[in-house]
């Protein structure tokens, strides 16, 4: 028996209206753990070599882990796989919710869609039967909506993955929604579904995730609890109490939150009390909040805003309370102080399915372009965009969500695209690989650029874990790229493994220690200390492979001059620094087992084994 799984994998042909089940081998779940593993395993067997993205035979995956509905804490999350329309390379996106969950629930432990329809349609898959359902009523409204129209349809325990007005329009920073404000969000995969006509992934079901040793599964969870509640780590219950808003001021005070357009400092042009409004608790004051907690979450960092909305912009059931990554992309990075324009803005992103860190560095980016005159009053849909004015940034925001003049067709696909389609403005852009940074300074810490550069998913702060561990600390530790290439190549398995299981960041404090011993009670597995090594690497590998096959290499992921400090800050912790990584990626190329272009030994793949295709395609049979 397979436990820890569903043990079935479902696959959609869109174009012919067939599906096919297929079972989960027990050598493909220990070998790739789920989530994005398994998923790039399938994507690289599946989808022929130099796919277009929105081609027929193009492929999209939604991927649960062991974790999944196993009823471990901190296990709620779930992975959409898929090609990136930004960058044409590999992507994944994770969301938090109660749809990873679900999908088990339902019976399967991931689907993978290829395809195009005629028409739109939605999934639907119950108790183990699948069903292609029009969905011409759902399209073109927005993903709340889509949500209540299908949970009256379909019933009220179901949960979806759910594309907006973003996603039908192919929109680069398309994301996948769920549970209303939960997001797949990074590098356009409701693209990827909007070119497929497929509205949603709607799942429900109550059937249960075998477990191997309940008791130990029960036991950990408990050891979890305590020290939450009685730990010596206040920081655990401080995001229970205020989310990632909560870091907003730490952020601004070591220079890692971005300052108008990422071109200033708080010192110089966000000084601490203009933003008194944005932090916690003030943040909280006029709001009713009501805590929001995803799937088998002891924690509970999100919320939702009853708001006295004198505007009439907000819908009287309330918004969700904004992440930190929206938070700070609309305050300090825009010059903004009104708290309600950030709520508001963020709402729309969630309606309309739009990724919000891509979506709100475009913004900025557009202010700091109208500013310097590369952007026209006129090709702003006659909009007086300035800095700290914030119906200017709401306008600028609802023509980008409606598509609307020439702010829709410059605007919506994101910040790199609008510079090459203008052909100018890209001495503007804060991005790796042409996605936009998240709101944490990579010139604050070289490691986010090193690990922005090499990752499969280029500029993602959670797949960044040196980077994140070395911001705020003294300029000779966060700057030092000697000899960390094997502690940035560990941690970056230990990465790998975790979001696989489908864990949630949060848990990194109270069950860090315990990740392995969670997933040996829930699938029984066991492996040696290197056999874990090798898991994450494995996987790593199997995203990197991916790329490779593609044609990718080394320095394609380009970083933008502004993100490595050219020029140089002004003032602040970063202040006269321009960075040059190669010295970084050069040490942690060598302990990943990859030559110097990022491609991998030949070597390397047999020692991990679960490889043949790679080796076959890299190296010939």
């Amino acid at each position: 028996m397979l436990y820890g799984y569903m043990g079935k994998l479902l696959f959609v042909d869109l174009s012919t209206g067939t599906w096919e089940v297929r079972p989960l081998s027990e050598e493909l779940a220990k070998n790739f753990i789920g989530g994005y593993g398994i998923g790039a395993k399938i994507l690289y067997d599946e989808m022929p070599a130099h796919t277009d993205v929105f081609a027929p035979e193009s492929m999209i995956g939604f991927m649960s882990g062991p974790m999944s509905a196993s009823r471990a804490f901190f296990g709620g999350r779930y992975m959409v796989v898929s090609k990136s329309p930004v960058t044409g390379m590999w992507n994944d996106a994770n969301s938090g919710g109660y749809f990873g969950a679900q999908l088990r629930h339902s019976g399967f432990d991931g689907v993978f869609v290829k395809g195009i329809s005629d028409k739109p349609v939605y999934l639907y898959l119950n108790n183990g039967e699948v069903e292609i359902r029009d969905a011409s009523h759902l399209w073109g409204k927005r993903t709340i909506e889509v949500e209540t129209i299908l949970r009256d349809e379909v019933g009220k325990d179901m949960n979806a993955a759910i594309i907006g007005p973003a996603g039908e329009h192919m929109s680069h920073m398309a994301c996948v929604m769920n549970d209303e404000h939960r997001a797949a969000g990074r590098g356009g995969t409701g693209a990827v579904m909007g070119s497929k006509k497929l509205k949603a992934v709607v799942v429900r079901g109550d059937q249960e995730v075998p477990i191997y040793d309940k008791a130990k599964l029960v036991a950990l969870n408990r050891q979890v609890a305590d020290d939450m509640l009685h730990g010596s780590n206040k920081e655990v219950r401080d995001w229970g109490n205020w989310g990632t808003p909560g870091q907003m001021k730490a952020m601004l005070l070591i220079d890692d939150a971005g300052v108008k357009n990422w071109s200033s400092t708080y010192e110089a042009d966000y000084p601490l009390d203009k933003g008194n409004a944005i932090y916690e608790p003030a943040y909280e004051t006029g709001y009713k909040s009501k805590r929001y907690v995803c799937h088998c979450c002891p924690l509970g960092c999100g919320a939702t805003y009853e708001i006295n909305d004198p505007k009439g912009k907000l819908p009287k059931r309330g918004a969700s309370r904004p992440e930190y990554e929206s938070q700070a992309g609309l305050s300090s990075n825009m010059l903004n102080s009104d708290r309600d324009a950030v709520v508001y803005i963020n709402y729309l992103t969630n309606e309309y399915g739009f990724d919000a860190i891509a979506f709100i560095n475009t913004l900025s980016w557009a202010c700091e372009c109208y500013e310097k005159g590369v952007l026209t009053r006129e090709q702003l849909n006659g909009i007086d965009y300035k800095w700290g004015d914030p119906e200017a940034m709401e306008a600028v925001a609802e023509a980008m969500c409606n598509f609307d003049g020439e702010i829709g067709r410059i605007l919506t696909n994101g910040t790199q695209y609008a510079a090459d389609l203008l052909g100018k403005g890209h001495e503007y852009l804060f991005t790796i690989g042409g996605i936009e940074s998240a709101l944490h300074d990579p010139r604050n810490s070289p490691w986010y650029l090193i690990e922005g550069a090499i990752e499969p998913t280029p500029g993602r702060h959670m797949k960044s874990p040196l980077g994140g561990a070395l911001r705020g600390k003294d300029k000779e530790t966060r700057y030092n790229q000697r000899g960390l290439g094997f502690t940035a190549a560990k941690l970056k398995s230990e990465n790998m493994f975790s979001e696989c299981c489908c864990y949630c960041h949060m848990y990194d404090s109270p069950i860090a220690g315990l990740k392995w011993d969670y997933l040996e009670a829930i699938t029984g597995f066991t492996y040696t200390p290197m056999e874990r090594h090798m898991v994450g690497m494995r996987i790593f590998h199997m995203r990197n492979a991916f790329n490779v096959r593609e044609g990718w290499k080394r320095g394609d992921f380009k970083f933008s001059d502004k993100i490595i400090g050219k020029p140089p800050l002004e003032s602040g912790a970063n202040a006269g620094v321009t960075h040059n990584v190669d010295q970084g990626i050069d040490t942690f190329y060598e302990a990943m087992w990859l030559d110097m272009d990022g491609k991998p030994y030949k070597e390397t793949l047999e020692w991990l084994g679960g490889m043949d295709e790679v080796i076959a395609d890299l190296y010939g049979a």
